[in-house]
């Protein structure tokens, strides 16, 4: 079974897609990929996640949520 990251943890990622909804970035260590909701992509509000991130962009990310069914985590910038 794999090991989620911590609660709070910050890691420098890298963006690996980049939808509609937010962006999945990829954590060292972890084959999983977290998420970053557009609603914690910045303090001001943000129509479109591609115009805040790139694809291969390196990001500093801080867990804030982990799906334990799912074997997922949600992280913020």
């Amino acid at each position: 079974m794999e090991n989620l990251p911590e609660l709070h943890e910050i890691f420098k990622g890298e963006v690996a897609s980049v939808t509609e909804y937010g962006a999945f970035i990829k954590i060292p260590g972890c084959r999983r990929q977290g998420l970053v909701h557009k609603s914690h992509m910045s303090s001001s509000h943000v129509d479109r996640p591609s115009e805040v991130v790139d694809v291969g962009e390196k990001v500093w990310v801080k867990v804030i949520g982990r799906e334990v069914g799912t074997m997922g985590f949600i992280i913020c910038y």
